[in-house]
């Protein structure tokens, strides 16, 4: 499976990269990662990818994931955490 990263900073990919391969993700899957925010527009940067990891600024809107289903989506996986007081 191919697997594209929204929002992603280098910390982003040092940490996943290193966790994907410590735990045997990889090189069964393949991680890609990209810069733009997840959107309309920005979708299509995910073609001929089943999953998406998405960030919490990440806009995943319909429009959004219309393109992403169109492009072979089939799993969103969102990288959020935290609590609100």
């Amino acid at each position: 499976m191919q697997i594209a990263f929204f929002s992603s900073h280098s910390y982003d990919i040092e940490s996943m990269e290193r966790i994907a391969k410590e735990q045997g993700v990889t090189p069964a899957h393949e991680l890609k990662f990209f810069t733009p925010r997840l959107d309309a527009t920005s979708a299509k940067l995910a073609e001929g990818c089943e999953g998406v990891c998405i960030f919490v600024n990440d806009v995943a809107d319909e429009a959004a994931l219309r393109v992403l289903a169109a492009g072979g989506t089939k799993a969103m996986f969102l990288r959020c955490a935290g609590f609100d007081m």
